[in-house]
C-alpha cells in the first residue's frame, strides 16, 4: 500500500539488487480479523434490531469498518516502510564492493597516499 514498484524502481540499475516485491499480508489479515470481531459484536445486538434502529446500526457498523480500514492502513504503512528500509541495507560484502568501486582497493589507496606524502616531502 505504501511503497510499490514505482517507488523502489526509481533507478533501473538498483532494481536488480532488490528481490521481487511481494504483497503485504499484514493489512489484509488484520482487516479480516477486525471484520470478524465487528461481526461478532454486531451479533450481540441482533435481537434488539428493528426497522427503526436499522439505519443507525448500519451507520455505526460502516463507521467502525472505516476506522478499522484506517487503522489497518496505518499499520501496513509502518510495516511497508520497515520492509523497504531493511531492503536498502547492504551486506558486509556489498559495502566492501561499493567502497572499492567508489574509492579504489585499500592497498591501491595506501600506495597512492604514500606516493603523495613522498611527493610533498621532496624538496
Amino acid at each position: 500500500m505504501a511503497q510499490g514498484p514505482a517507488f523502489t524502481g526509481l533507478g533501473t540499475h538498483d532494481r536488480a539488487r532488490f528481490g521481487p516485491l511481494s504483497p503485504s499480508r499484514v493489512a489484509s489479515g488484520l482487516w479480516c480479523l477486525g471484520v470478524c470481531c465487528l461481526g461478532a459484536s454486531g451479533l450481540a445486538s441482533w435481537d434488539t434490531l428493528s426497522l427503526v434502529s436499522l439505519p443507525a446500526a448500519a451507520t455505526s457498523w460502516a463507521l467502525s469498518l472505516a476506522l478499522l480500514s484506517v487503522l489497518c492502513l496505518v499499520v501496513d504503512v509502518g510495516f511497508a516502510r520497515a520492509r523497504y528500509f531493511a531492503s536498502l541495507w547492504l551486506t558486509r560484502r556489498e559495502y566492501q564492493d561499493e567502497q572499492r568501486a567508489d574509492f579504489g582497493h585499500p592497498q591501491v589507496r595506501a600506495a597512492r597516499e604514500q606516493a603523495r606524502r613522498a611527493f610533498r616531502a621532496a624538496p
